[in-house]
């Protein structure tokens, strides 16, 4: 997934970092059945809406498919 998206010249920037996933039990082990949560690594990424469908299709051609996703709009982005 960082090398899909490193290469990907639209990109402003994305950070990653890894979280405890919970709900969807179905697809939980059996430990993290128990323990309630599941280990799970985030992306989240920066870029224009209107490459939001290319880096789509280049997730699902280079990553694979199977993880989920969501898409929210950004009001702004800066540094002060």
């Amino acid at each position: 997934m960082i090398d899909c998206l490193l290469a990907f010249d639209q990109l402003i920037r994305f950070s990653s970092y890894e979280i405890r996933r919970h709900g969807d039990s179905g697809a939980l082990s059996a430990l993290e059945k128990v323990t309630g949560r599941a280990r799970a690594l985030r992306f989240d990424v920066l870029l224009e809406a209107q490459f939001v469908d290319t880096l789509l299709s280049d997730v699902r051609t280079t990553v694979g498919l199977g993880a989920p996703y969501s898409i929210t709009n950004l009001l702004d982005h800066g540094v002060l």
